[in-house]
């Protein structure tokens, strides 16, 4: 991953390949991240939304997902059915 960007070699490519796919289909972003605030999120979640995805949610760990985060998660994930 890039500075607060979506990691440029692997995943932006294949993101860029889904989202037109997903379209209305409810979708959950969920990502984590080492160093920075997590900007990407908010920057990822835009291009969702601008490209017609339905998100219902996002979820973003530092490092690594806590308590919260697992529990958002699940949530989340309940939602999607």
């Amino acid at each position: 991953m890039g500075s607060e960007k979506l990691e440029e070699d692997v995943f932006q490519p294949m993101w860029d390949e889904v989202k037109d796919w997903l379209g209305e289909k409810k979708t959950v972003l969920f990502g984590s991240y080492g160093w920075g605030t997590g900007e990407w999120m908010d920057s990822w979640r835009e291009d969702a939304g601008a490209s017609g995805v339905h998100v219902v949610e996002t979820v973003i760990a530092n490092n690594e997902p806590d308590d919260e985060a697992l529990e958002t998660c699940r949530k989340a994930g309940e939602a999607l059915i």
